[in-house]
């Protein structure tokens, strides 16, 4: 240990800017810390001073017993129409990050009708202000409707905020609605974040300095300049990649506000102690949603993390946005390097991939988090797939990360997953005598037990749940599957917006934007100019094949080219998906053949294909016409950052730039429900209906995953009572004292009991995991541990191979 303090501090000693740096860094962070210590501020507003602007004949606006009471049922005017407004004066809170916490109750019973909201309005300029789940920052409403007792939001107030905000309070239909509290907690979360971000900014710096500036001798000084142009190259087409999310914009994609919903509500389920995520028992008003039963969400914990630490929920999104480019071009880099000699042409590759066309549209204007998570995987798979049907020596090398990469496209995108299954499928059979050998068959089969270990933890709960749940994606055939192909001249067009290239701004109207809008619908079903310059590449060296080919060279190239013009067919609606469909209509190969839901969704696939190609045709290149090469590396660079740059400047002027406010009614954004149970109710009344006059509902809420109703049945039989929970199965209700009642699913496919004559009291309902599923998690874990132990002892079988060599 004395050692390693004295080399230290003469590396201190010899380098005394980097010293000097690591001082300040730690007095940013000692600063940091004391903030951390700091006692949180809270603060109640005084609701005595909200002050109303206008009060109509018949509106009760007062303060009574310490609670506000608005009462509007005495006027006649119509829905929607502002009754009543108060606002209260300037608050001034100190910078932070608050919860607001408005305890309520109301007679308003439905959320799309909204008898109260709360408006947060920031007096000053520039400070961050928002309220609810906002994006940068803002106003946002606070609902109060009669489903809840309280509602939370949040505020950001920025350093230097000396104006403050209001409160701005709104009528809009006859309610009467009794406020107890408006309370304002700084979260400590917040200060914990900054601190972890400012340590992490610290850290990445250092180790840019160390491994750039610090001065090494010989040998070793030419290697490290060898990995730091491979790292320079790859950190720069990761900011390339992620230069929107950077931008302070809000952009809002096609499935924005679905994917942000989503992990919104991971965050409330983790922080309900819901883990894994398996129900989200607040999305529809509080009558749950099994989206992470279908539509597994592990990815998304990282940001719902973030979230529960007071980051607005538009960062988390860019932050989860960034991680997983930067994922993608870690694990493409890896991929290709294992297909090439040279590091810079998997570079080369990495950048056709990360910066093609139709990862870009995937990531920024369709906003399709699974599908672009998925990505980062394809190519990890495609490459080891490539080396088991190259290879003849097979090890853990090549069948381990082909098992994480499926069990990755699992745990992100069923779809995608399904898809590769299809195609690998098609493959086998097609290679039936190159499959069927006994060491690439047994590495086929480890891989395949591998992933199915790693993910049995959903699996067996997805299977479990759709042969027990009759959800909508259970009864739903593609249609018009054909019609929503890609169009050639999208899938082959070089550069967004090329048409209009000649058209200035301000001539982009009436029939113009037409065609602008019309481009921009048909941008899902493109390729781009990189993965395209590289099948131009591909294409030419197999032509010329004989000039380098020696026999068998040429083989995996033209296999590859093959499968990717095979799937860049079938994604075009010029092929004909309808007939084929109709010669297996309504069978479960219709629901295979259309699990896609659009067939240009096969082009993710021929990306992955494609930069292979790539990397291939630029590797056979280099032994063939090495000056060549060198321009082709450079050409493709280029036309990748020149397709970037059009592309980007394609989005910021896009009609689909929106800003994006989230409120209470954000749970009721399910996408297209395919996980909807059937003859479901509208959620926007969430209050426990029965049929007998006996049975008497005196409370009723849910908050924190736990739905609580208070009873009396003064009957002498039993009363059913149906309640605002759609029954997806493993629901536990009891009563008071413990006793569990037994469920039903209700005509509604909602929670149904049986109240017992006499019963006057409370039942508990909550979501509890049935113990196989816990199994299930035990073996995936158990299964990710030996994975671990057993690269670990490969790495040191290698190790210690190459020392005694």
């Amino acid at each position: 240990m004395t050692k390693g303090w004295m080399g230290c501090k003469g590396f201190l000693a010899a380098h005394r800017r980097f010293a000097v740096l690591l001082a300040v860094e730690t007095l940013c962070i000692l600063a940091l810390m004391v903030r951390c210590a700091k006692p949180l501020h809270t603060e109640q507003l005084d609701l005595a001073q909200l002050t109303a602007v206008n009060v109509p004949e018949g509106t009760i606006f007062s303060v009574q017993d310490g609670a506000l009471v608005v009462d509007t049922t005495g006027t006649s005017a119509e829905n929607g129409v502002v009754l009543l407004t108060a606002e209260s004066p300037t608050m001034v809170l100190p910078s932070d990050a608050y919860e607001i916490t408005v305890s309520y109750d109301s007679d308003q019973w439905k959320l799309d009708e909204e008898p109260i909201t709360l408006n947060f309005v920031n007096q000053g300029m520039g400070e961050v202000i928002s309220g609810g789940s906002d994006l940068w920052g803002g106003t946002n409403l606070l609902t109060l409707d009669g489903a809840h007792h309280s509602v939370t939001g949040r505020i950001w107030v920025k350093q230097g905020n000396t104006r403050g905000f209001t409160v701005k309070l709104q009528a809009q239909m006859a309610a009467r609605t009794v406020i107890q509290n408006i309370t304002f907690t700084a979260k400590r979360a917040y200060r914990v974040i900054r601190l972890l971000v400012a340590l992490l900014v610290f850290a990445v710096l250092d180790a840019v300095l160390l491994l750039f500036f610090v001065d090494t001798d010989g040998a070793e000084k030419k290697a490290r300049a060898a990995k730091n142009e491979t790292l320079l190259v790859l950190a720069a087409l990761c900011l390339v990649a992620c230069l929107p999310f950077t931008a302070g914009i809000e952009y809002v994609g096609w499935d924005f506000q679905f994917h942000v919903e989503r992990i919104a509500q991971v965050a409330a389920e983790l922080q309900n102690g819901q883990f894994p995520v398996r129900m989200m028992t607040g999305m529809l008003n509080g009558y749950g949603y099994a989206n992470s039963l279908y539509y597994c969400d592990i990815f998304l914990y990282l940001p719902a993390l973030l979230y529960n630490c007071m980051v607005p929920l538009g960062i988390c999104y860019n932050i989860y946005g960034a991680v997983v480019t930067v994922c993608t071009c870690a694990l493409t880099y890896y991929s290709l390097r294992k297909v090439c000699s040279s590091p810079r042409t998997a570079c080369v590759g990495t950048a056709v991939y990360l910066l093609s066309g139709y990862r870009l549209v995937n990531v920024f204007m369709r906003s399709a988090v699974g599908e672009y998570t998925a990505m980062a995987f394809l190519p990890l798979v495609a490459v080891h797939i490539y080396q088991l049907y190259t290879k003849e020596e097979l090890t853990w090398r090549d069948w381990g990360p082909l098992a994480m990469g499926m069990a990755g496209l699992v745990q992100c995108h069923i779809l995608t997953f399904e898809l590769v299954c299809l195609v690998l499928a098609v493959f086998a059979v097609v290679f039936g005598r190159q499959t069927f050998r006994k060491k690439r068959l047994a590495a086929l089969l480890k891989a395949a037990g591998a992933a199915i270990g790693l993910c049995v933890w959903f699996l067996v709960p997805f299977l479990q749940s759709m042969m027990t749940q009759n959800v909508q994606v259970n009864n739903t055939y593609a249609g018009n599957f054909q019609e929503n192909g890609a169009s050639l001249l999208y899938l082959l067009n070089p550069f967004p917006m090329s048409a209009l290239w000649s058209l200035e701004r301000d001539q982009l109207q009436n029939s113009a934007l037409i065609v602008y809008s019309s481009i921009f619908d048909g941008m899902h079903g493109t390729l781009g100019a990189p993965l395209l310059a590289g099948l131009v590449l591909a294409l030419y060296m197999l032509l010329r094949c004989k000039e380098w080919d020696d026999g068998k060279q040429a083989a995996p190239l033209r296999v590859l080219l093959g499968v990717s013009g095979v799937l860049m067919v079938i994604s075009l609606r010029q092929f004909p998906w309808n007939a084929l469909f109709t010669c297996f209509e309504n069978t479960v190969i219709h629901k295979i053949l259309g699990a896609a839901q659009f067939p240009w969704r096969y082009l993710s696939i021929a990306a992955a294909l494609l930069s292979i190609c790539t990397v291939l045709a630029l590797e056979k290149l280099c032994h063939w016409k090495k000056d060549k090469a060198k321009t082709a590396h450079l050409v493709l660079l280029a036309t990748c950052v020149l397709y970037a740059g059009s592309f980007f400047v394609y989005f910021a002027a896009t009609p689909e730039q929106l800003t994006y406010t989230a409120s209470n009614a954000d749970s009721l954004l399910v996408g297209s429900g395919e996980y909807m149970l059937p003859n479901g109710p509208a959620v926007n009344y969430a209050r426990p209906q029965t049929d007998s006059a006996d049975l008497q509902i005196k409370y009723y809420d849910k908050s924190s995953g736990v739905a609580q109703a208070m009873l009396e049945n003064i009957g002498t039989q039993a009363a059913e009572l149906e309640l605002p929970i759609f029954n997806y199965g493993n629901y536990v209700v009891t009563d008071n004292e413990g006793t569990k009642w037994p469920t039903r699913t209700s005509d509604s496919s909602l929670l149904e009991v049986s109240v017992p004559a006499g019963f006057t009291g409370s039942i508990t309902v909550c979501y509890r995991e049935p113990v196989l599923w816990r199994i299930m998690e035990a073996v995936s874990g158990l299964t990710l541990a030996a994975l671990v132990l057993g690269c670990c002892a490969q790495r040191r079988k290698t190790r210690t191979a190459a020392e005694k060599n």
